[in-house]
C-alpha cells in the first residue's frame, strides 16, 4: 500500500498559524508555524484504509527559533502518545516517531504548541507508512524480589537514606512515627522487549496489603511515581543512595489510593514515562508522597506486596507494556 501523506493544506488548524514558504527544506509549497505556547493545534487525519501497525514520520523545515521539544501526539486504537521533536535540527527529511497500531478509518497527529520553547512550533507533513496487520502485544512483568522494597530516611530532615529493606513481602510509602519518610522502590527487568518495537502504553499496578496508622493520602499528599533507566543510584540493588538518587524521568504518574486491602490500583504512565522504560536492561520506579512527614509524630504509611509475595503472584507489583512492531 503506498504512503498516506498528509501535507498542511490537509490538515485542521485551531488557534492562530502563519502559513510561510520561505524554507528551502520544507515539504510541498508551503508550511506554518505558530508561537510555541500560544495553545494552538494542528491536526493531521489519515483515514488509513486498512487495520495495522503504521510507521509515522514528520517533515518540517528546521531552524534556530523552531522549538526543541515540539509535541506530536500520535492519536492510535486505544491511546496516543506525545513526542517531544527538535524542530531545529533534522528538517528536510523524514523524521520517524514510531510504529503505532490504528484501526481502519483512524490515524491521527496532533501537533500542539503548548509547553514547547523556544519561539516557534512548525507544521508542516505527516506520513503514515503501512508495515503489517500484527495486533500489538501485551507484556506484563513482576517486580524483581531481590531489587524491590523500601528505603527509609535516616532522619526527619535528612533527606537520605538510614536502612533499607528487599526482603519483606510488603513495602512501605509514606512517614514513621518518628517523622522519617518511607520510600518504595520497584525494578522491572523489560530487557524482552524487541528492539524495534514501539512502546505505546505502560502501566504499573499496585495491590494494597494495609495501611499502618493514618491514611497517608489525606495527610501526605499525592503519591507520585518516579523512572530510572536503567536504575536508581548505582546500581539495580536497593541501597540507601536510591532514596535521594536522580530519575530519569520524575512524576511519570500518580497512585490513586485503594478502596481497601487486597485491591489493585492501575496507574497509566505518561509519554514521557513511556518513552523512557527500557528495552535493553531494568526499568525502576521510586514511589513517595508530596509531603515528605506531617510532623503528627505518627506512622502514616500503606504497605503494597512486594515482588517477594508468593502466596498470590497476583498481588507482586506488575508493569504491563503494550507494543508495536
Amino acid at each position: 500500500m503506498p504512503d498516506i501523506i498528509v501535507d498542511n493544506p490537509s490538515a485542521t488548524f485551531s488557534g492562530t498559524w502563519t502559513t510561510a514558504s520561505s524554507a528551502t527544506d520544507k515539504y510541498g509549497a508551503d508550511y506554518r508555524y505558530a508561537t510555541s505556547g500560544s495553545g494552538a493545534t494542528a491536526t493531521y487525519n489519515a483515514n488509513v484504509p486498512l487495520a495495522g501497525n503504521y510507521r509515522v514520520s514528520v517533515w518540517y523545515p528546521a531552524g534556530t527559533n523552531r522549538a526543541n521539544n515540539a509535541p506530536y501526539t500520535v492519536n492510535f486504537n486505544g491511546g496516543s502518545l506525545t513526542y517531544p521533536v527538535n524542530q531545529q535540527v533534522n528538517g528536510g527529511q523524514w523524521v520517524t516517531l514510531g510504529t503505532h497500531y490504528f484501526a481502519a478509518g483512524g490515524g491521527q497527529v496532533v501537533i500542539g504548541t503548548t509547553g514547547a520553547n523556544p519561539s516557534v512550533v512548525i507544521a508542516d507533513a505527516v506520513r503514515f507508512t503501512y508495515l503489517n496487520s500484527n495486533a500489538p502485544v501485551t507484556v506484563t512483568f513482576d517486580s524483581v524480589a531481590a531489587d524491590d522494597g523500601y528505603v527509609l530516611e535516616s532522619s526527619e530532615t535528612s533527606n537520605a537514606g538510614g536502612t533499607i529493606n528487599s526482603s519483606n513481602t510488603t513495602f512501605a510509602v509514606g512517614d514513621d512515627s518518628s517523622k522519617r519518610q518511607f520510600k518504595g522502590i520497584l525494578s522491572f527487568d523489560t530487557s524482552s522487549i524487541p528492539d524495534d518495537a514501539t512502546i505505546q502504553k505502560v502501566s504499573l499496578k499496585l495491590t494494597q496489603y494495609s495501611i499502618n496508622g493514618g491514611d497517608p493520602w489525606a495527610s501526605l499528599g499525592t503519591l507520585n511515581v518516579h523512572l530510572a533507566n536503567p536504575y536508581f543510584g548505582s546500581s539495580a540493588s536497593l541501597a540507601t543512595e536510591d532514596f535521594a538518587a536522580a530519575a530519569t524521568v520524575s512524576g511519570v504518574a500518580t497512585v490513586s489510593k485503594p478502596s481497601g486491602n487486597n485491591v489493585t490500583v492501575t496507574s497509566s504512565l505518561s509519554s514521557a514515562g513511556v518513552l523512557a522504560v527500557s528495552k535493553t536492561g531494568k526499568t525502576q520506579f521510586r514511589l513517595e508522597f508530596s509531603l515528605d512527614d506531617d510532623n503528627d509524630a505518627a506512622n502514616d504509611y500503606v504497605n503494597f506486596y512486594s515482588g517477594n509475595y508468593s502466596t498470590n503472584t497476583s498481588y507482586r507489583p506488575k508493569l504491563e507494556v503494550q507494543y508495536t512492531r
